[in-house]
C-alpha cells in the first residue's frame, strides 16, 4: 500500500508539473486593475525629439505590464510597450517606447487630426479624477498629433484642439514618441499636490486591429475613466493663465454669374472688388479655473465647405458639425444627453464672448452672441420649417456638479431675442447616474417659452396649422405666446455578454428650442435594445452581436404614428480589419394622413482594411419606405461607398459616393434618382505645409464644387490658409438659330487668404 501510495504521490506531481512545463509565458501574465504611479520631477531638460536619451528622462516612472483590452480581454499583447511620466515647472512629459517590426508599422505625414488608421500611442488625463471629462491626446509613429476632449455626456469630441509638442522616430526595435504638455493648456485643481487618472495606451493595426493600454478594463463597466491608472507625485505646478489673443486676416475677391435682362439666359460672370476683414480672438486666464474668451467681427467661415447630404427623402432639417474653433473650445461643458445647444445655429456673429469655470466637482459656462442674420427652424410633427429671421441675440448659461463615480448633474438656461418681440427661452435639467459598474441611468427635462413675432411677412413663409389637438395656437407667426416642454428617461445595462436599454422620449406640440436645432415636436417615443456578445475563443469569427430592437411614437393626441421592429446581427472577423452589419426592419407607419401598414427594408454594410492602402465601407439598403416629399409609398433602393487610399505615406485620396433611387411601389414611376460624388485628394509637403483638392458633383441638382486649398500650421491656432472655392451650375442657353442647350458653367467663385496667429503673453 505504501508503494502504491508513493506512485499515487509521484503521478500527481508529475501531472501538476507537465502544465507548467508547457506553459508560456502568456499564461503567467497578469494584467493590473486601476494600476498607480509615483511621478518625480525631471532632473535635466528634456528636448522633444523622439530620441529619449536626454538626462531629463533619468529617474522617471515608468509604466509597464501593458495589456490588450481588445480584441482580447485584458490578455498579454503580442508586442510590448513602455511609457516614461516625468514633470518640470512648465509641462508634463511622457515617452514611449513601442516594440515592434519597424517594416510592419503604418503610419503617415499627414494633417493633424488624421490618423486614426495609423499606428499610434494615445494620453488619458483626467486632470480632476472625477470621471466627467478628461483630455485625450494621440501621436503617431511620425509625432502627428490628434487630440479629443471626452465628456461623459456623448463621448468623444475630435474637433477639440490643444497646444502641445510631439516628435516620433521609427527605429530598429519598433517606433519612439515624445509628448511635452504645457501646464497653461490644461486645468486642474489648485492643490499643491495633484492626484490624477491617467491611462497610457497604444493601437496595433495589422491582421487584428489590437487596442493595448496601461490599465486593465472590465467589460463589465461602463464608465471609461473610472478604470484607468492614478499617477500621483506631481506637484508645485499651475494651470493656465495668462492672457491669448489670435488675430485674423481675411482677404477675399468674389464673384457671380447674373442673368439677361429678360432673365431667360445666364448673363455675364462679374469679378467684384476685393475685399477684406480683420478680427479678434483672445482668451484670458482669469485663475488657475476660470478663463474668459471674446471674439470681435469673427471670421466664422468655414475653411472647407460642409459636405453635401442627401436630403431628397426627408421633411427635417439636415445636421452639419461644427468647425469654427471659438465654438469648438470648451464645447463639452455645453453638452447634454439630449442637445441644447447646436452652435451653428449662430450663423454670422457680430462678436461673441464666452466664459467658463471649473471649481471642484462643480463646472460653469456662459456664452454670448449678437448674430447678423439668424436662421430659425420651426418644428412640428412631420416637418420643420426654415425662417431668416434677422439679427438676433443668444444667451447660454451652464453648470454642470459632477458626483463621485462618474454620476452628474446639471442645468442649461438659454434666451434668443429677435425683433419685433419674438423670442423663445428654455430651461433644462439633467442627470446620468452610475447605479452600479454595468448599470446606467439618465434624465432630461425642458420648459421652453416663445413669445412670437406677429411680422405677417414673417409669418407668410410658414403654411398654418394647428400645433395642439385642442385649436389654441397655430404655426404661424401671428404674436402668440406659449409654454412647450420635452423629457427622456433612459436605463442602459451593459456587460460583457449582454446589453440592453429601455428609452422614453417626449416633446409636446409647443416644445420651441431654436438654438438645439430641435426639429420635431408633438410626439411620445418609447424603444427598447437587447443585444448579446459572443466572442469565439478560434475560428473565423472573433465577435458575433446579434441584437433586437423594438420602438413605438405616437403623438400628443394619441395617434399612433409608427412601430417598428429590427433584427440586427453585426460580425467582426478574426483574422483581418473586416466587419458586417445586417439589420432587417419593419414598421408600420402614419404619414400625411395616410397609413402605411406594410413598410420595410434590409440594410448591409461592410467595412475593411485592405492592407495599409486601401480602407473601403460599403453600405446598400433596400425595401419599401415612405417617399415622404411625394406622399408615396417607394420601392428604394440606397448605396453608400467611401473608399481611402493610401499610395504613399505623405498621400490620402478619399472617395465618397452616395446614391438614392424610389420608385412607386403602385405602377413603377420614378420618384427620385440621383447621388452626390465627392473626392478629396490631399498631400502633406512637409509637417506643417499641406495642399488638398475637393471636387463634389450634386446629381439632384445638377451641380460641381471644385475646392482647392494650401494650409501652412504652425499649431491649431496659427495658420495660413490660400484657396479658391468655384462652383458650377447646369445652364440653359439659345443658340443663334434657337436651338435650346445646356452646359456646366461658372455660376460663382472666391478666392480667400486667411492668415491667424496665436499670441501668448
Amino acid at each position: 500500500m505504501k508503494q502504491i501510495a508513493n506512485v499515487y504521490v509521484l503521478l500527481v506531481l508529475l501531472v501538476a508539473a507537465m502544465p507548467i512545463a508547457a506553459q508560456s509565458d502568456s499564461e503567467y501574465f497578469t494584467p493590473v486593475f486601476h494600476p498607480e504611479l509615483t511621478v518625480s520631477k525631471a532632473v535635466g531638460s528634456i528636448r522633444i525629439d523622439g530620441q529619449i536619451d536626454d538626462a531629463g528622462w533619468i529617474g522617471s516612472a515608468r509604466a509597464t505590464n501593458f495589456v490588450e483590452h481588445y480584441p482580447g480581454d485584458q490578455t498579454k499583447p503580442a508586442v510590448a510597450t513602455e511609457a516614461l511620466i516625468t514633470y518640470d515647472e512648465s509641462n508634463l512629459y511622457v515617452a514611449f517606447i513601442c516594440y515592434d517590426d519597424p517594416g510592419s508599422i503604418r503610419s503617415s505625414i499627414s494633417e493633424r487630426d488624421n490618423i486614426a488608421n495609423d499606428d499610434y500611442v494615445q494620453l488619458c488625463l483626467d486632470t480632476y479624477g472625477d470621471a466627467a471629462w478628461a483630455y485625450v491626446l494621440y501621436v503617431n509613429p511620425y509625432g502627428i498629433q490628434g487630440d479629443a476632449m471626452w465628456a461623459n455626456a456623448g463621448g468623444e469630441d475630435d474637433s477639440y484642439d490643444l497646444i502641445w509638442e510631439s516628435a516620433g522616430l521609427v527605429t530598429d526595435t519598433g517606433y519612439q514618441v515624445e509628448l511635452a504638455v504645457p501646464f497653461s493648456s490644461l486645468r486642474f485643481s489648485r492643490d499643491n499636490d495633484q492626484v490624477w487618472r491617467v491611462d497610457f495606451g497604444r493601437k496595433h493595426p495589422r491582421e487584428v486591429q489590437a487596442e493595448y493600454s496601461w490599465a486593465a478594463y472590465s467589460r463589465d463597466e461602463n464608465c471609461w475613466p473610472c478604470q484607468w491608472g492614478t499617477v500621483n507625485g506631481i506637484s508645485g505646478v499651475k494651470p493656465g493663465r495668462g492672457l491669448e489673443f489670435t488675430p485674423a486676416l481675411v482677404a477675399y475677391q468674389s464673384g457671380e454669374r447674373g442673368e439677361t435682362p429678360d432673365g431667360t439666359e445666364p448673363g455675364e460672370f462679374v469679378n467684384h472688388d476685393p475685399d477684406g476683414d480683420l478680427s479678434l480672438w483672445a482668451r484670458y486666464g482669469v485663475s488657475s479655473e476660470a478663463t474668459v474668451e471674446m471674439t470681435v467681427n469673427p471670421d466664422f467661415s468655414q475653411i472647407e465647405a460642409d459636405a453635401g447630404q442627401i436630403d431628397v427623402n426627408t421633411t427635417f432639417a439636415l445636421f452639419y458639425p461644427e468647425r469654427r474653433p471659438f465654438f469648438q473650445e470648451g464645447s463639452d461643458i455645453f453638452r447634454t444627453p439630449i442637445r441644447t445647444l447646436y452652435t451653428r445655429a449662430i450663423n454670422d456673429p457680430e462678436y461673441a464672448a464666452k466664459a467658463t469655470m471649473r471649481s471642484g466637482r462643480t463646472s460653469l459656462g456662459y456664452l454670448v452672441a449678437r448674430d447678423r442674420e439668424s436662421y430659425v427652424y420651426l418644428p412640428s410633427e412631420e416637418q420643420s420649417f426654415g425662417v431668416a429671421a434677422g439679427p438676433s441675440t443668444s444667451n447660454v448659461l451652464r453648470l454642470r456638479q459632477a458626483v463621485a463615480g462618474g454620476s452628474q448633474v446639471g442645468l442649461v438656461v438659454t434666451d434668443q431675442r429677435f425683433g419685433a418681440g419674438w423670442s423663445n427661452s428654455t430651461i433644462t435639467h439633467e442627470g446620468r447616474f452610475r447605479l452600479t459598474p454595468s448599470v446606467r441611468a439618465q434624465y432630461q427635462i425642458a420648459l421652453s417659452h416663445v413669445g412670437e413675432s406677429d411680422d405677417a411677412e414673417l409669418s407668410a413663409e410658414i403654411p398654418d396649422s394647428h400645433l395642439l389637438w385642442n385649436d389654441r395656437y397655430t404655426r404661424s407667426l401671428d404674436g402668440e405666446s406659449f409654454w412647450g416642454t420635452q423629457s427622456l428617461a433612459s436605463v442602459v445595462w451593459w456587460t460583457s455578454s449582454w446589453n440592453a436599454s429601455l428609452t422614453y422620449l417626449d416633446a409636446s406640440p409647443t416644445f420651441h428650442h431654436y438654438l438645439a436645432l430641435i426639429r420635431q415636436n408633438h410626439y411620445r417615443n418609447l424603444a427598447s435594445v437587447i443585444g448579446y456578445f459572443h466572442r469565439p475563443q478560434s475560428g473565423l469569427f472573433e465577435t458575433i452581436n446579434p441584437h433586437v430592437r423594438a420602438e413605438s411614437e405616437w403623438n400628443w393626441t394619441g395617434t399612433n404614428k409608427y412601430t417598428t421592429y429590427e433584427l440586427c446581427l453585426w460580425t467582426r472577423l478574426r483574422k483581418a480589419q473586416a466587419s458586417f452589419y445586417s439589420q432587417y426592419v419593419g414598421k408600420s407607419e402614419s404619414f400625411g394622413g395616410v397609413d402605411y401598414d406594410n413598410t420595410w427594408y434590409w440594410y448591409q454594410d461592410a467595412t475593411m482594411s485592405l492592407g495599409d492602402p486601401i480602407r473601403l465601407f460599403v453600405a446598400v439598403t433596400y425595401g419599401h419606405r415612405i417617399a415622404r416629399r411625394h406622399s408615396a409609398l417607394g420601392k428604394i433602393l440606397d448605396l453608400n461607398l467611401s473608399l481611402d487610399i493610401k499610395p504613399h505615406d505623405r498621400l490620402l485620396l478619399q472617395q465618397w459616393f452616395d446614391h438614392a433611387r424610389a420608385t412607386r411601389v403602385d405602377d413603377g414611376e420614378e420618384l427620385y434618382d440621383g447621388y452626390i460624388y465627392r473626392t478629396r485628394l490631399n498631400y502633406q509637403v512637409s509637417r506643417p505645409l499641406s495642399a488638398r483638392l475637393v471636387i463634389e458633383y450634386d446629381d439632384f441638382y445638377k451641380t460641381w464644387r471644385v475646392d482647392p486649398m494650401i494650409t501652412y500650421r504652425l499649431n491649431p491656432f496659427s495658420v495660413l490658409y490660400a484657396g479658391m472655392t468655384s462652383n458650377y451650375q447646369r445652364l440653359a442657353s439659345f443658340a443663334p438659330d434657337g436651338e435650346l442647350s445646356y452646359a456646366n458653367r461658372l455660376s460663382s467663385r472666391q478666392i480667400f487668404l486667411k492668415l491667424q496667429y496665436l499670441f501668448q503673453i
